[in-house]
Formats: C-alpha cells, sequence, structure tokens
C-alpha cells in the first residue's frame, strides 16, 4: 500500500486481490507475477517500483482532498459485453477477460448453484453443455425460460447475473463501486424491454438513483466525435452490425448533443452469429449433412457441436484479414478439417449484407433525408469488421464509410463520455476529455475542414517575419545586380549573385522553420474533445 500524505496531491492506493495488502516503507518485495508497476513522484517523494499483475491492480483516487468518483458503462453483447470507465476526465476501457479486453457474455450454473460467467463458464460449458446459457440477450423480455441443468432461468435473470459479475470486476479494478452505471441498449428497444434492462440492473445491485440508459446509436456518436470533429448540424448514419442483432440509425449534431432522426430500423435475428451458423451449413454440406443427422440430445455430440461453433467462429474473424481459413473437425468418424474462403463467406452473405443497406436506406429515408444527404456512415459492432460489409455499403450508397479501430469498444466509451459529463462538476464542465488508449480511428482521409492550426507566439511571428523580409530584399538585390551586371559590363562577379539569388530562398526556409522549431510550433488539433493536457495532438 502506498499512499501520498500530502493535500492537494494524487493519492494513489495500489494493492493485488492476489494477496493481501502490505505496507511499503523501503523497498518493495519482487514478486514473480508477470508485468510490472513503477510510479515516479517529484521532490521529496522517492520513486517506488514493484512487480504485480497488471489487471489485478485497484487506484483509488483523490484529488484536492476528495475521492474522484468514476463512472462505468456497460455495453451487455449477445456474444461479447465491453465495459469502460470515465474518471477525471479520462476515459479507459476496462479490461474484464484474461485473454481479451471484453467478456464473453456466457452465464454456466454449478452444480452447487453457483454462477459463473465469461471465459469460465465457456470452459465448463465444454464439459457439461446443458449447464451453459448463450445469447439470452435475444431472448430478453421473452416469458419462455431457458433451462440450466433442469433450473429455469428468464433472460434477464441471466442478464443480471452477468451485470452483477462485470460490476463486481469494474470494483476491483477500481477500488470502489461505482458513482454511475450507463447501460447501453438497442435503439429499437420499447418501454417492455427497457423496463425488463432496468429489472435485470436491479438484480445486480444497481439502484435506479445510479442507473442510465443510452441508446446504441448516440454512444457510438459521441465516441467518434471525441476522436474527430463532427459539425453543428453535422447529419451521419450508424451501421451498428453486432454480434446478434443489426441496427441502423440517423444521427444529427446538435448543441445539446446528438438527436435521432426519424424511425431507427434494425434486424433482430441477424448478427454474428448466424454468420457462424452459415459457416457451420456450409460445413455440414461439405461433409453430405453428417453433422445434421447426428443425435443432438447426446452430451458427447453437444460437446463436439460447441467445439466446431468456437471454430467457425474463429474461421469467420481470421477471414477479416486472410483469405483462406481452415476448420478442424472435433467428430472422429468425419473429415479432419475443412476449407473455406473469404469469397465462400461472401457468396453465402451477401443477399443479409444487402438487406441491411435497404434498412439503412429506410431508416435515413424516414427522417426526411436521402442518402447524398448525409455526410458519412459509421460503422460500429464486431461484425462490421467482415470487408464485404464495407464493401457493399460504399457501392450501394456511394457515401464515405468510417470504420473504428476499436469497433467493440465504441459503444462503451461513448456511454462513459456520457455519464462522465453528469458526473462532472460544474466548473469542470468544459475540461476536455482524454482517451487512455491514443489510437486513432481508421478512416479513409480526413477532410481539410476538419483540420485547424493554432497561431504561432507574437514574439516569434515577428522573427518570422523580420527574416522573409530580409530574405525577399536579399533576393530582389541579388538579381538586380546580376542583371544590371550582365548587361552592362559582362562582369565575370555576376555570375556570383547569380548563384546568391539562387541560395537566398533556401537560406531563408532554414532560418525560418529553424524559428518555428526552436520558439514553438502551431499544433495541429484534429478536434476540439480529442486535444488535450494529456493527450499529444496528431499531426
Amino acid at each position: 500500500l502506498t499512499t501520498l500524505n500530502h493535500p492537494g496531491r494524487l493519492r494513489d492506493a495500489c494493492y493485488s486481490r492476489s494477496r493481501r495488502p502490505e505496507a511499503v516503507t523501503e523497498k518493495p518485495k519482487q514478486s514473480r507475477n508477470a508485468g510490472s508497476f513503477a510510479r515516479a513522484f517529484s521532490g521529496r517523494f522517492a520513486s517506488v517500483t514493484s512487480r504485480i499483475q497488471p489487471s489485478y491492480i485497484c487506484v483509488r483516487v483523490v484529488v484536492k482532498g476528495r475521492v474522484v468518483p468514476y463512472c462505468l458503462s456497460v455495453d451487455l453483447g449477445t456474444t461479447v459485453s465491453a465495459a469502460a470507465v470515465f474518471r477525471n476526465g479520462h476515459v479507459e476501457v476496462c479490461t474484464l477477460g484474461v485473454l481479451a479486453p471484453t467478456l464473453p457474455s456466457v452465464v454456466f450454473l454449478r452444480d452447487d448453484g453457483g454462477i459463473l460467467v465469461g471465459e469460465a463458464a465457456e470452459r465448463r460449458g465444454l464439459a457439461d453443455p446443458s449447464r451453459v446459457a448463450r445469447e439470452f440477450k435475444r431472448r430478453l423480455g421473452d416469458p419462455t425460460p431457458l433451462f440450466l441443468g433442469g433450473t429455469p432461468y428468464g433472460a434477464e435473470t441471466l442478464t443480471g447475473e452477468l451485470l452483477r459479475a462485470i460490476v463486481q470486476m469494474a470494483a476491483e479494478r477500481e477500488g470502489e463501486q461505482p458513482a454511475l452505471v450507463v447501460l447501453t441498449h438497442p435503439v429499437g428497444y420499447g418501454p417492455y424491454k427497457l423496463d425488463m434492462l432496468r429489472a435485470a440492473a436491479r438484480q445486480a445491485g444497481i439502484g435506479e438513483d445510479r442507473l442510465r440508459l443510452v441508446s446504441e446509436p448516440v454512444a457510438a456518436a459521441v465516441s467518434y466525435s471525441s476522436r474527430q470533429r463532427i459539425d453543428l448540424g453535422d447529419t451521419f448514419a450508424v451501421y451498428d452490425f453486432g454480434g446478434g442483432t443489426f441496427d441502423a440509425a440517423a444521427v444529427r449534431r446538435t448543441e445539446d448533443g446528438f438527436d435521432v432522426l426519424g424511425l431507427p430500423e434494425g434486424l433482430d435475428r441477424f448478427g454474428g452469429i448466424d454468420i457462424d451458423a452459415t459457416i457451420m451449413e456450409f460445413v455440414d454440406d461439405h461433409v453430405g449433412g453428417a453433422i445434421s443427422a447426428m443425435n443432438e440430445r447426446s452430451s458427447a455430440v453437444m460437446r463436439d457441436v460447441s467445439a466446431l461453433r468456437d471454430e467457425c467462429r474463429n474461421a469467420k474473424e481470421t477471414l477479416s484479414f486472410d483469405t483462406q481459413a481452415t476448420i478442424r473437425l472435433p467428430f472422429a468418424e468425419l473429415p479432419r478439417s475443412v476449407d473455406i474462403s473469404r469469397r465462400d463467406v461472401a457468396r453465402l452473405i451477401r443477399p443479409r449484407i444487402v438487406e441491411t443497406v435497404e434498412v439503412l436506406r429506410r431508416t435515413v429515408q424516414s427522417a426526411g433525408l436521402q442518402l447524398d444527404q448525409i455526410s458519412r456512415i459509421l460503422l460500429v459492432g464486431g461484425s462490421s469488421r467482415i470487408p464485404l460489409v464495407a464493401q457493399l455499403i460504399q457501392e450501394l450508397t456511394e457515401r464515405p464509410v468510417f470504420l473504428d479501430a476499436h469497433p467493440k469498444h465504441a459503444i462503451a466509451t461513448g456511454a462513459a463520455i456520457i455519464g462522465g459529463q453528469e458526473l462532472t462538476p460544474d466548473d469542470d464542465a468544459d475540461k476536455t476529455i482524454a482517451h487512455n488508449d491514443s489510437t486513432p480511428p481508421i478512416e479513409p482521409a480526413t477532410p481539410a475542414a476538419n483540420v485547424k492550426r493554432d497561431s504561432l507566439p507574437t514574439k516569434t511571428r515577428w522573427f518570422v517575419g523580420l527574416a522573409i523580409v530580409l530574405g525577399l530584399a536579399l533576393e530582389f538585390f541579388s538579381l538586380v545586380t546580376f542583371i544590371v551586371l550582365l548587361s552592362s559590363e559582362h562582369d565575370p562577379n555576376s555570375w556570383f549573385w547569380l548563384a546568391a539569388a539562387i541560395i537566398d530562398p533556401a537560406l531563408t526556409f532554414l532560418v525560418v522553420r529553424r524559428l518555428i522549431a526552436r520558439r514553438g510550433a502551431g499544433q495541429v488539433a484534429t478536434s476540439d474533445l480529442a486535444s488535450g493536457p494529456d493527450r499529444v495532438p496528431r499531426a
């Protein structure tokens, strides 16, 4: 436990949950855990360095004698869930899984009645598929229960267990419970499904006073605007293609934030898991329908089918970056593997992708607009990484397409910014939001209107102007002298003045560049929200 007992300074309490906190007085003991953690303090405070597991670090921030609260945003997805934390003007993706920042939306019921979620539930589900629940977000609001080991569970109950685990992970990481929790939801959710979502939050221990609900397109728009400049009144479309659903919405930038225009539309039964099922059908056809003919009630068959589903999902993700993938078959009586190409997947899913573009077109038209009246189309969701998606959208709409560098985290980070602005005091309302992840979005090009240049200091402008004036004067004098000497007496010294006239612009340029470099160049800021004291602007 390390604390700075100095008023008005940052106090960090960092400990490992894998062991009990121990006071550090002189030199901390070196542990064998992977990773390292270092903090250096100026003045009379010595630097403290210890090796602990990075994912086990808990930080409690105290500024000016008060604990800084934080906002937790959760994007409960059909296949994976993501979370982000907003504290003291900074947004950071909250690591939930061991192998990835996201957490699989999987729940497993143990024999003793305990609940496992995420990667642990996936591992246990391979051995006993009858006790595992997947993709229950699609069943939210459905009165028909899901049976885990013979016990009925409603979809909202499983959602509450998953949400409880995510909040607990964030609390252990941050050292305290969140002051505000923001849950995202598809824009097509009606009052009934929103009530089910609130019921899941209450089951997770989140009161109404600490809960906020935000639609996914608005959260995605806020996340994008924090990295790229969006002018007031700018209208664009959000294409949210996730693991279980597809949603489309038209969004406009206003003085108060973003407004959803028209009637948002979507496809509740089309997402990444449906593409996985299509690939499984391709494999089944390749082996002559032997997989569909197996006894689905057998535990061994259920285990092998679950493993094949994971293989199909991995092949789909591989084909986003490669043109060929191999699917290993876990069945002893079937061939060991089946090869599939990106062209095969594109042929299978192309009609459904065209259908999503038509849904996007109807959504824009419901707002009284045409596709040529929107400035861009923003792609979010893990399934939007499929190359065919961006390709077809550009071909069918002829609008620029923008894909976030982290489409799985865009909604969670945007919701964290919305909730964090509610926690920010009035005197800090204009505080710049800084991202912990400075990776810029992957975009075709940045329009020139999105870039603004800060002016140079007054003293530097005077020096630069003086250097340019002297350079022009020397250039004019050299040219005039060369012309006069060459035309009158053919003096050999005239070639010296010609060389001076040629070299003078280069010298002037070097002098001006040196002045700007030494006395402070203007910085290029890509967004009013993306640049701040803790973030280096991109040039």
